[in-house]
């Protein structure tokens, strides 16, 4: 068991600021709050001490491409190799958990290196928040995002595009975005 002593926890929107506590962990889950003298507190086998600081829940991001630069750069600025993508979604992965990020949705990257850094961080092959990847977007020829693969005109290549992508992905993270 983990205990974080905190002066200050936020809970949710509906709970008002709860002073002088320890959030108790088991595993990956918190298993409850209580007050920071508690004997469930003194009890734990690690205990951080956050006194002095808030902890607030985990934050989502739910519009994030990870396997770009992004910064307002054009497509043509963003083409990246597979290594370089790679680079780059964990470098966004690392920022997101410095920023309090512990779930990102993707809103379109190049399938390969998404799904890559999903089951990198799920791991644990470095510090990184949840991924709900997209990959690819389905999007009209040339449409938005195209220069992701996800390029598709008329039912039967919609078709053949979704079953590709349920097929690649093998996991309940995975989501769809359609662009046009």
């Amino acid at each position: 068991m983990l205990a974080i002593l905190s002066s200050l926890v936020y809970l949710d929107a509906e709970s008002a600021l709860l002073e002088g506590r320890a959030i108790l962990i088991d595993g990956e889950r918190i298993v409850d709050v209580v007050a920071a003298d508690a004997p469930a507190a003194a009890a734990a086998e690690r205990v951080l001490d956050w006194r002095g600081l808030t902890v607030v829940p985990g934050l989502i991001d739910a519009h994030i491409h990870i396997t770009t630069r992004g910064a307002g750069k054009l497509h043509e600025e963003m083409e990246e190799d597979v290594e370089r993508a790679l680079e780059i979604g964990r470098a966004n992965l690392a920022n997101a958990v410095s920023w309090g990020v512990t779930t990102v949705r993707d809103a379109g990257s190049w399938n390969g290196p998404v799904l890559a850094l999903r089951d990198e961080a799920a791991r644990g092959a470095f510090v990184g928040p949840r991924v709900l990847p997209a990959g690819a977007p389905l999007t009209t020829t040339r449409g938005h995002l195209y220069w992701f693969g996800g390029e598709a005109n008329g039912p039967a290549a919609v078709r053949k595009f979704v079953a590709r992508q349920s097929e690649r992905a093998a996991h309940p993270s995975m989501w769809a975005k359609l662009v046009s």
